[in-house]
């Protein structure tokens, strides 16, 4: 395989190439800024697939997370609800459990609270910007439009190959080496 074309010199080639067409070297290294193209297109699809799968994973522990709080949630009412069960006057020991159950869940409770709070941070600082970034910014083919600009300037290309061909045989200029060089 090629080596890949940097943008400094696709840029200067297609400005030689725009200045000077039947002085420039463009049309040869076609096939190595094709490969370039679709090398970087390859990479930035297996990029989207991997950010694709990230969001994914990291959507799911969110959802976890945000279950396991509202769990949480449910355990602490659960206990205040036992501790308000142990406060009956059956013996004299309950006020120490009924204390204890109530600070149980009070501390709980908050844990959970925190705890949600990190899951929509987690949420909003990860997953909206990677399904933003990967319904716009990403979704970026390059292959068609390099592709379409490519049969454009090939035909182009031969269209002036064709008009220098004919320029040159009305002069009575032509021979194949000297058409060669120029071309």
């Amino acid at each position: 395989m090629t080596e890949p074309v940097s943008v400094e010199d696709f840029i200067h080639d297609t400005l030689k190439d725009i200045n000077s067409p039947t002085e420039s070297e463009f049309s040869t290294k076609i096939s190595s800024i094709r490969q370039t193209v679709h090398a970087l297109d390859e990479g930035l699809e297996a990029d989207r697939s991997l950010l694709s799968k990230s969001r994914k994973y990291v959507k799911g522990v969110v959802s976890s997370g945000l279950g396991y709080a509202d769990a949480t949630h449910s355990l602490c009412d659960h206990l205040e609800n036992l501790g308000q069960f142990a406060l009956e006057p059956v013996d004299s020991n309950g006020s120490d459990l009924t204390a204890g159950l109530c600070q149980f869940s009070v501390i709980h409770r908050d844990l959970a609270n925190m705890f949600k709070h990190l899951m929509q941070n987690l949420n909003s600082i990860l997953v909206f910007p990677m399904e933003t970034f990967l319904q716009g910014d990403l979704k970026s083919d390059l292959k068609k439009p390099f592709d379409k600009a490519l049969k454009e300037y090939e035909y182009k290309y031969d269209k002036l190959k064709k008009e220098k061909l004919q320029t040159m045989k009305e002069s009575g200029d032509y021979s194949a080496d000297k058409f060669s060089a120029e071309m």
